[in-house]
């Protein structure tokens, strides 16, 4: 045996605290080499740095920037980011898949389940809004005179819906409603805009949220001057009807709801005289919009002959 040496029966007996070296016991005798193991799988070459084991991290990056790269036991995972790839839009949907037609971020953006599909409306009624390769387009309808009486009653629809939008915002930070007097005005209101809603939708081409109602019977002939109903206007008057027809009673309940509500004292004097006053100009100006809608069916550019 050496001299010096303490003879040695297992392993542990020969740990020096070193962590950079691996103690063992060989033919009783310690052996201490200079050679680590940090633990890690995931990382690579351990070697000893001033008294350290350390490693260096294994490389999972896979070169796509969408993609979230990360080693977990040895084995590197690259898990797709989709809030990474920045060409989605309403006409468009970018996804991480990095490899063939990705591009140079890993992602790959499709715009054929959009195409031609309606998107954000651009406020003209005589335009088109429909996704076209991955973007927005607003062209104009092909019968531009068919379709211009329709604007002004469009716009007010527009007016009167902001309208109903102003009531509701000073019903809920100013006029202080108690009772079951605000639920009643809320849900009248709901109505009037749905009223509004619709009837600027169809006026506008689209269909409304709530679905396009079947339509039964043609336009009367006017003055005995059988009509074409070629017109866009006549073709979107008629269906805006069913809805713009039914605001006005539903701004008539509203105000019913607002003298109820005084008498029962959930609306303070000024309160009720303020929606009350509101509420008559959106009677006045459903009434006009009905009126202004159903005389659409009676526009006509071409005669039957």
């Amino acid at each position: 045996m050496i001299a010096g040496c303490v003879p040695c029966t297992t392993n542990d007996e020969c740990d020096d605290g070193d962590p950079c070296t691996t103690d063992t016991c060989n033919l009783n005798v310690c052996r201490h080499d200079t050679t680590c193991d940090d633990g890690d799988p995931c990382t690579i070459e351990d070697h000893c740095a001033n008294g350290t084991c350390t490693g260096t991290p294994l490389d999972c990056n896979d070169g796509a920037a969408c993609t979230d790269d990360s080693c977990d036991g040895g084995t590197c995972f690259h898990d797709p980011n989709n809030a990474r790839c920045t060409g989605s839009n309403e006409c468009a949907q970018a996804t991480c898949q990095p490899g063939p037609g990705a591009d140079a971020q890993g992602c790959v953006t499709d715009s054929s389940s959009f195409e031609n599909t309606a998107c954000s409306d651009d406020m003209n009624p005589c335009t088109t809004d429909l996704c076209h390769a991955g973007t927005c387009t607003h062209d104009p309808v092909s019968d531009q005179n068919g379709c211009s009486p329709v604007v002004p009653s469009y716009n007010r629809a527009l007016d009167l819906r902001a309208g109903v939008e102003r009531l509701l915002v000073y019903m809920n930070d100013e006029a202080q409603v108690g009772g079951n007097t605000g639920s009643r005005l809320d849900d009248d209101l709901a109505a009037v805009a749905v009223d509004l809603d619709g009837t600027a939708a169809v006026l506008a081409g689209r269909t409304p949220d709530a679905g396009d109602p079947q339509v039964a019977g043609i336009v009367r002939p006017v003055r005995g001057i059988p009509l074409a109903l070629t017109t866009i206007a006549q073709q979107r008057g008629r269906v805006a009807l069913l809805w713009a027809r039914a605001a006005p009673a539903h701004v008539v309940s509203f105000l019913g709801a607002v003298s109820a509500g005084r008498r029962q004292g959930d609306l303070t004097p000024d309160a009720a005289s303020e929606l009350r006053r509101n509420g008559r100009f959106l009677l006045a100006g459903t009434k006009l919009l009905k009126r202004d809608v159903k005389n659409l069916q009676r526009t006509f550019s071409v005669f039957q002959r």
